[in-house]
């Protein structure tokens, strides 16, 4: 008797929690909205950072006092709002832009404008106890305007980008000044090290990573020796000293391909390799993730596109995330394909290539998501900005957990490549057993592919077979396979070889 009502109580058990998997697995994902914003208290939010307190802070491009100028703001762990500056042009600067959190636990923070000088822009610190200061104002004429990008390095330093302006190069025809790479001390004093040069070496540098000590690599976001018409951008690297030599010109054949071209900047994986995002290129022109060894090889892992399963044209670079993901967001697209009011995606993505959506913003809770989302803590959560949207239209900020938000685990092919024409197996797995009467998932292929609109896991069950059939192609073609669930989904990549 008494086994019996163990095993009962055992089956009960297992019956409960495969139903509550399922409805884990049914259920849309789960956003939470932080803040939704009201012009008054910022307006177009977009780079954030966390504190080890778990506090976020973040920054408005515009809205807050002075209508035109941004805001920074804090959001404690209890979810309590408050503004901690109001950015006001001159002295302390307008357009906030990305902040880091420095190893003396302060923040430091970017301004593409205002300042005391020229209107060139601003560094600033927020320290623990939320003062805020001016460290530079950048000086167009000498060390560059507009400053989008900032790392702190091995040797204590800083180092980052200016978009704009600088120290006119000599080496550069006509002497025109396409953006600097500067070091900075903790006290706001500015070394400009080098003058990009449209015609040498790319124009509008954006994002720089130390792949070892005083030894950087760094993207522009456009043009190149090629000139605007075929040259999209560069990967460059440099010394500590800024002796900048080019390693790559991105888009070298035509605007229109594969490979990517418009970098928004590089992260450094374990594996010695650089990885990134583009805003365009790919093999729908819709923007891409690369990879590229320190030799400049670089190899497209991932199109987006623009019917947009897993977002399309994203507007920032990810981040590497302490579980070895990256996580971005893509500005406009979303899952499911087909809905209006799909306004842009936060993804998470692997070295392989492989995307996962996170999230499908539809307005009401942010829109047009264009600047880097980060794994914080506690218990790997997701934060991101959207910088329409909402309520007002100002934009949001908000969460997301991952153990609720990875419904389909893996997507692969057997064989991958294979020959186009050929058929190729797919196993689909799902990261928790389907629930009684079995989980639907919804499938969709981008090109010279044809793929079952749909497919269902058993109940009980989490792995699927399915056949895809391919069209004959005269030059290696990369195919993206999505399945989704909801907003929620995977992107996977088949290649087909002629």
């Amino acid at each position: 008797m008494w086994t019996s009502l163990v095993n009962k109580m055992q089956s009960a058990t297992a019956l409960l929690a495969l139903v509550c998997l399922g409805c884990l697995l049914a259920q849309a994902d789960q956003f939470k909205l932080l803040h939704d914003f009201n012009n008054a208290d910022g307006l177009e939010p977009t780079f954030m950072v966390q504190k080890p307190d778990g506090s976020l802070y973040g920054v408005t491009i515009l809205g807050g006092a002075n209508q035109f100028d941004g805001v920074l703001y804090k959001i404690d762990r209890a979810g309590t709002f408050s503004v901690v500056h109001h950015f006001s042009d001159a002295p302390d600067g307008a357009i906030p832009g990305r902040l880091i959190l420095g190893s003396d636990g302060n923040i430091y923070g970017l301004t593409g404008s205002g300042g005391a000088i020229l209107e060139s822009g601003t560094v600033y610190q927020v320290d623990s106890a939320d003062n805020y200061s001016v460290l530079h104002s950048f000086n167009s004429q000498v060390d560059g305007a507009g400053p989008v990008f900032l790392m702190e390095a091995s040797d204590g330093f800083f180092y980052g980008t200016t978009a704009t302006s600088g120290n006119p190069n000599p080496a550069c025809p006509n002497h025109k000044a396409q953006g600097t790479f500067f070091r900075m001390d903790s006290t706001g004093n500015v070394t400009p090290l080098h003058t990009f040069c449209e015609t040498t070496d790319g124009s509008i540098p954006n994002g720089v990573v130390e792949v070892s000590p005083g030894q950087f690599y760094g993207t522009c976001l456009e043009d190149g020796p090629l000139q605007a018409e075929t040259g999209n951008g560069t990967l460059w690297k440099s010394d500590a000293s800024g002796n900048v030599d080019l390693v790559r010109v991105f888009g070298t054949h035509t605007v229109i391909n594969s490979e990517p071209n418009e970098p928004l900047g590089l992260v450094l994986a374990s594996d010695g390799l650089l990885y990134g995002v583009s805003n365009g290129g790919g093999a729908f022109s819709n923007g891409a993730i690369y990879r590229s060894d320190l030799n400049g090889n670089v190899t497209t892992l991932h199109s987006f596109n623009d019917l947009g399963t897993s977002g399309a044209d994203p507007d920032a670079n990810f981040t590497l995330g302490h579980d070895g993901f990256f996580y971005g967001t893509a500005s406009t697209g979303g899952l499911p394909v087909g809905n209006p009011s799909r306004s842009g995606v936060v993804y998470r993505a692997d070295t392989a290539g492989n995307v996962w959506v996170l999230h499908s913003y539809r307005g009401s809770d942010g829109a047009a998501p264009n600047a880097i989302p980060l794994l914080g803590r506690p218990n790997n959560t997701v934060y991101a900005t959207a910088v329409i949207g909402g309520s007002q239209q100002s934009g949001t900020v908000g969460s997301l957990s991952l153990s609720q938000n990875l419904p389909v685990r893996a997507l692969t092919f057997s064989p991958n490549p294979v020959k186009g024409g050929q058929s190729t197996t797919a196993t689909l797995t799902l990261s928790a057993p389907a629930p009684a009467g079995g989980q639907v998932v919804k499938l969709f292929a981008s090109n010279s592919a044809s793929v079952p609109s749909s497919v269902t896991v058993p109940a009980g069950q989490t792995k699927v077979t399915f056949s895809i059939r391919t069209l004959k192609v005269s030059a290696n073609l990369d195919v993206f396979i999505t399945a989704n669930i909801n907003s929620e989904g995977l992107t996977s990549r088949l290649t087909l070889t002629p």
